[in-house]
């Protein structure tokens, strides 16, 4: 089997644990005609991406495990041909609720997936 087709295989392997989906947004600006106003819209770049989700708790102040000092890190894996800008959002959906995320690391690209860290949003306006 060559390098390429053990690169597919493991790639179609990983996107068998794709148990999420995501819409995948960036924010674009526009300017009213009339107006004269800028105005910002999120534009959908990916809806219902097959993506996997990863959640990693440690202690936040490094010396306790105790839940009221823990922190999260968040990671989604996606395939590594979609592309991801900075500052956009991501919202995953997961075990049918949607959480919404953006975009907080650069973006982690492998033959086989990317990884992105993310921060969550608070509720959106």
């Amino acid at each position: 089997m060559g390098t390429e087709s053990m690169t597919n295989a493991a790639r179609r392997a990983m996107e068998q644990m794709y148990i999420d989906t995501c819409t995948i947004s960036e924010s674009t600006k526009s300017v009213d005609k009339t107006t004269h106003v800028t105005r910002l819209a999120w534009q959908v770049l990916a809806e219902d991406e097959p993506c996997r989700i990863s959640f990693l708790s440690f202690p936040s102040n490094g010396k306790t495990d105790s839940a009221d000092t823990m922190t999260q890190a968040v990671k989604v894996f996606l395939r590594p041909d979609i592309v991801v800008p900075q500052g956009c959002r991501i919202a995953v959906t997961r075990n049918g609720q949607i959480v919404n995320y953006r975009r907080s690391g650069p973006v982690a690209i492998y033959p086989t997936h990317q990884e992105i860290e993310l921060v969550r949003e608070e509720e959106h306006p």
